[in-house]
């Protein structure tokens, strides 16, 4: 008889610590992604580090020779990361984009840079480039046209954050 408590994981690059706690005397063991082999002991209050997302811990406790059913958790980033499209600018027909994405749990994925004209449905976004670093540049926008460029980004659970902003292609001076 006895209650094991897991805490609210916490992370720091990419991976989360977890703790267990009893409210009883006796010792808890855990294992990971799994209930066969052997246990691993933990103090009282003790913390499991560098668990990825989607693991599961599962703990029992034990006297030392008995031991009782176990219970479990599973460690998972729920949380959108946040996006910020910090700099766009316009040069002829050509947009640069630079973003800036924050994921304090699982860690961005990739960033995935999409353009519609301002006026159109948000259906109608177009998927112009895909990669890690937070900077795109888009070629081959009409002049004298206002879009909105939307910066999404995916962290490594698949949660999503987006930011739009909108950039007029000005006419060229002759």
């Amino acid at each position: 008889q006895g209650a094991i408590t897991f805490g609210n994981p916490t992370w720091n690059a990419g991976q989360a610590s977890v703790t267990i706690s009893t409210n009883t005397s006796y010792k808890i063991e855990y294992q990971i992604n799994g209930t066969t082999g052997s246990w691993t002991e933990i103090a009282n209050n003790g913390t499991i580090p560098n668990t990825p997302n989607n693991t599961t811990v599962y703990a029992r406790l034990t006297d030392g020779n008995n031991h009782g059913d176990y219970t479990s958790t599973t460690i998972k980033d729920t949380i959108n990361p946040t996006v910020t499209i910090e700099s766009l600018t316009a040069e002829d027909t050509t947009i640069q984009i630079t973003a800036k994405g924050t994921d304090n749990e699982s860690g961005i994925n990739e960033y995935i840079y999409s353009i519609k004209e301002s006026t159109q449905e948000d259906s109608s976004y177009q998927e112009k480039a895909r990669n890690a670093t937070g900077t795109a540049t888009i070629e081959g926008m009409e002049a004298g046209k206002t879009y909105t460029v939307k910066v999404e980004i995916t962290d490594k659970a698949n949660n999503k954050g987006s930011a739009t902003q909108n950039i007029e292609i000005k006419n060229p001076v002759i």
